[in-house]
């Protein structure tokens, strides 16, 4: 019995990517206060976090989506307590 498995395409793994990115970017910023200040914190470790790796490719790329990650989590901050 053979089973017809369909592989995802590269237009249907961006479409995945797109969505999932929406979800999240919506959650942050549609978020509470607290859900936005425990991203803020998952960024500050990941900054923290970035300076004692090693590698200084790998410390870069670490820092810098701690910092992507810090400033959504402060724009959904700003964005939830306006709503209140």
């Amino acid at each position: 019995m053979e089973t017809n498995e369909k592989k995802p395409g590269a237009t249907e793994a961006v479409g995945y990517m797109a969505g999932a990115g929406f979800g999240a970017s919506r959650s942050v910023l549609g978020g509470k206060p607290i859900s936005s200040s425990i991203i803020v914190l998952a960024a500050a470790i990941l900054i923290v976090g970035g300076a004692h790796v090693q590698h200084d490719d790998t410390s870069l790329f670490v820092m810098a989506v701690g910092c992507g990650v810090g400033l959504a989590g402060l724009l959904g901050w700003l964005v939830s307590l306006k709503e209140k």
